[in-house]
């Protein structure tokens, strides 16, 4: 019963990220994305039924398609106009 959508970010932006902003040694700026990506590996394995895995870039780049699939996902119908909605919301 239980799905799981999670987003991946390339290992660099990650540990980029939480160098520059969350202020973490370099060190354990790498060691979280290295535990990140084992994470999903995990998850992953329960198969695409189970787990929706996304990119970061998705979410800018193609988001309405996003959306649609995720819908799909978790088995929610979806209008153009909910997913124009939906969509006008994302704040980036």
């Amino acid at each position: 019963r239980c799905k799981i959508i999670t987003n991946v970010r390339k290992p660099y932006d990650t540990s980029a990220s939480n160098y520059e902003f969350i202020k973490w040694s370099i060190v354990e700026a790498i060691c979280n994305a290295v535990h990140i990506l084992m994470l999903i590996r995990h998850y992953s394995r329960l198969g695409p039924k189970k787990v929706f895995v996304l990119a970061c870039e998705d979410v800018v780049e193609k988001s309405k398609d996003l959306i649609c699939r995720i819908s799909k996902f978790v088995g929610v119908d979806s209008d153009k106009k909910a997913v124009g909605v939906i969509t006008s919301k994302i704040i980036l």
